[in-house]
Formats: structure tokens, sequence, C-alpha cells
């Protein structure tokens, strides 16, 4: 339990040091808008209670699509002016359990198709899209605190750190170094039913 401690007061204390450095950078309209759980639990974009039991690992990917994620109106007409249009992208990731109660996740968005009209560009020609290219790298970390598996109710908090390798240009980075965290609660009612809350915070630096 002490070394649990340790680790869990070690992180946080990374943590606010890395949301100080965050807080330099600018916050750009992102089209990046699913974060799957890298470690495969019970739900897709909800973290659950659960971690991976120690030097089990996950290996996943997500395909989707996004239809008009970014568009602007322009005002007093409110005529829409579109930014990106189509997305498909792919989510690669993957997880391992460190321990019984701490893992360690990562998740790369690459995208293989990108409508994208320049919005700096009062009447574009045409779409300009992109054939490939990353997304912001996400890596997380997870601690369990208190065992579902022997309480019917659990506790994780996931912190986690937002990467700018994606491409800036075509609205597909928020282009800052990004950390942020999640508290974790779910609930298992007779082993039927599994909900689960998410709650959180991510440090963005707007001027």
């Amino acid at each position: 339990m002490k070394i649990k401690q340790r680790v869990i007061s070690t992180f946080f204390g990374l943590a606010l040091m890395m949301v100080g450095h965050g807080a330099l950078a600018q916050a750009k309209p992102d089209a990046m808008i699913f974060n799957p759980a890298t470690d495969g639990g019970r739900y897709i974009s909800i973290q659950d209670s659960q971690t991976l039991q120690q030097l089990r690992f996950n290996l996943g990917t997500y395909f989707h699509y996004e239809f008009e994620p970014i568009e602007l109106t322009a005002l007093p007409a409110g005529t829409r002016i579109p930014v990106v249009d189509d997305l498909i992208m792919a989510n690669v990731m993957g997880a391992i359990g460190l321990t019984d109660w701490w893992e360690l996740g990562v998740n790369l968005p690459v995208i293989g198709y990108e409508t994208f009209y320049d919005p700096s560009v009062a009447s574009p020609p045409g779409p300009k899209r992109t054939p490939a290219g990353l997304g912001d790298l996400r890596i997380e970390t997870k601690f369990s605190l208190l065992d579902i598996e022997r309480y019917k109710f659990g506790i994780a908090v996931v912190p986690y750190v937002i990467l700018p390798t994606g491409r800036k240009d075509f609205y597909i980075s928020n282009e800052q170094f990004s950390p942020g965290g999640k508290l974790v609660f779910e609930g298992n009612i007779s082993d039927r039913v599994w909900l689960a809350l998410n709650a959180g915070y991510q440090m963005y630096k707007f001027r």
C-alpha cells in the first residue's frame, strides 16, 4: 500500500509540473472528438474502474468516421462555412498492467482521409484532402483505488497527457502539450448491470 501511495503521489506531482508547462501554449480547434479507453474494458470511450492485471496487455484498433466535426457560422446571415467535413481515421492503441492496480496505455490516431477547407480563404476553390497523417498521441495511466470485484463499487483515477504529434495545419491537433485527468466511479448491480461515471479536466490555454 505504501508503494501504491508513493507512485500515485509522484505521478500527480509530475502532473502539476506538466500543467504549468501546458499553460504556455495556445489551443486550437481539434477535430479529434473520439477518445477510446486503451485497456479494452467494459465500455468504449468511458473508462471503467478496473486495471489490467500485472503483465496482461491489450492491443486494438478502432476505425471510425466523423461528419462535419468543425464548421464556422458567418453572422448575421448564419451562413455555414465548412472547415472539416469528412474525417476517416483509426485509433491504434495498447495498454499493459504494470501491477494489479496500475496500468499504462497509449492511443495514436491515424488519419486516412480528410475533407478540409482552409477557413482563412474567403471563397475556397475546393476541398483540400489529406490522404494520411497522425493525430495527437495520448499517453494515459490508470490507478485502481477501490476494487469493484470486492466491494461492488469501484473508484479509479486516470491521469493522461496529450502530445502535439498531429497535423497542425488541418485541425487534427490542438498544437499544445495538454495534461488532464479523470476520476472514475463504477457500480456493479448483481453482476447484471454495470454503471460508470467519468468526471475530469483537461488543461488548455486560450489567449
